[in-house]
């Protein structure tokens, strides 16, 4: 989605295409899309390599949080 649009937490808001698959990408929080990332779009695979740094495809402005698990929380609760 473009700077400025709405998203929802639950509903589609785009795709992640790779050479063998799409999958859909869901937003985590219902808020305004404060910024997008053109880097992934020229180098992809930060995505993949470096989802914690220059991997980032959106940042959502928010007007309440709801409650997330932390990274280390969801890693121990899927067993990694």
């Amino acid at each position: 989605p473009a700077v400025g649009c709405d998203v929802a937490s639950g509903p589609v808001v785009g795709e992640i295409e790779s050479t063998k698959s799409v999958g859909e990408l869901f937003a985590p929080v219902t808020g305004t899309v404060a910024e997008t990332n053109d880097a992934v779009v020229e180098s992809p695979e930060l995505v993949n390599s470096d989802p914690f740094g220059a991997g980032w495809l959106l940042k959502v402005t928010f007007a309440e949080l709801p409650p997330l698990l932390s990274y280390a929380d969801y890693s121990a609760l899927i067993g990694e």
